[in-house]
């Protein structure tokens, strides 16, 4: 009897990042995919041309699977994403890795191990960051930047896009997309995983399904990191102002904003000891609870608005 083989796609939304989509299928040559996989790369561009096209036909020359461009002309990350959603229909799974991002030979395969050791509906790798400069190492370490990482099998009720498998019948059988309000927010994909949970899927950790993100200079600053972790805090009370009445969503924010603030200002003193690294966690969990605040008034704050000029430098979108 022959092995079932089960279609799944690989997906990189992306905006202004030819080196990023280089470097990320460079990273896919040395993939390791197992023989009951059909697999194929979909990359949906973003930007208001289809200025990626002719570079995405030939880096999918470069590698021995199908790979589509797909155009999608609507600004923003959850327009993008949902086409992908779209383009997945006749797909199994679809996992979605970011254009900044480069993957480990065995990304795939753990992926897919751990999918089957669970039967789980979405699974999360990690993202390990690095940085050019080793000088400049120190940020990865600190909460500004840290990214949460689990023990294999790890329930999850939440995920991000950035490395994660998605189950498309479970998509499909639901009629789950990204919301659209938050195409210049972020926090897009905490939404869309929670409603996945909400409608009884179940999410795991797969520890050993690595990609890597590679910190350019632009963000190891702490202008760049402070604002990231207050959009971070602006999109858990936005989010609760989706998911729950206007008044449990205002008390879940105080609380909330109340307890980042408490860690932050008991963190302050380990900056005498552990110094720029001791102030950089405390100021995260300070950032993230004025986030929380402003979210809980109802102000969005919109991180990856386009330039509304094509003359003006490219923003960074990543989720």
């Amino acid at each position: 009897m022959s092995t079932p083989i089960t279609k799944i796609v690989i997906t990189a939304c992306t905006y202004k990042r030819p080196q990023g989509l280089k470097d990320l299928f460079k990273s896919f040559k040395d993939l390791s995919v197992p023989d009951d996989i059909d697999l194929n790369i979909r990359i949906i561009d973003n930007e208001p041309d289809p200025a990626a096209k002719g570079l995405v036909e030939d880096l999918g020359k470069t590698i021995p699977w199908p790979t589509f461009y797909i155009h999608e002309k609507d600004p923003g990350i959850a327009p993008a994403r949902n086409r992908a959603l779209a383009e997945a229909k006749t797909d199994d799974y679809l996992v979605f890795v970011d254009d900044d991002e480069t993957v480990s030979p065995q990304w795939i395969s753990e992926l897919w191990r751990v999918q089957n050791v669970n039967n789980a509906h979405f699974v999360q790798g990690p993202v390990t960051l690095t940085t050019e400069n080793p000088e400049n190492a120190w940020w990865t370490h600190t909460k500004l930047f840290a990214l949460k990482s689990f023990p294999d099998h790890t329930p999850r009720s939440e995920a991000w896009s950035n490395n994660v498998m998605i189950d498309m019948s479970f998509v499909r059988k639901h009629n789950l997309q990204f919301d659209p309000s938050l195409r210049f927010d972020g926090g897009e994909d905490t939404l869309f995983f929670q409603t996945m949970t909400a409608n009884g899927a179940k999410g795991v950790f797969a520890e050993n399904a690595t990609v890597y993100e590679l910190q350019p200079e632009s963000r190891l600053s702490w202008k760049w990191a402070l604002t990231r972790q207050f959009r971070n805090g602006n999109t858990r009370a936005m989010i609760a102002r989706r998911t729950h009445n206007k008044t449990k969503a205002i008390i879940h924010s105080i609380i909330r904003a109340s307890g980042c603030a408490v860690v932050g200002i008991a963190l302050l003193p380990s900056a005498i000891i552990k110094g720029r690294i001791g102030l950089a966690n405390a100021l995260t969990y300070i950032a993230r609870s004025a986030g929380i605040l402003w979210g809980m008034l109802g102000k969005q704050y919109e991180e990856y608005a386009r330039p509304s000029s094509s003359n003006e430098p490219p923003l960074e979108q990543t989720s």
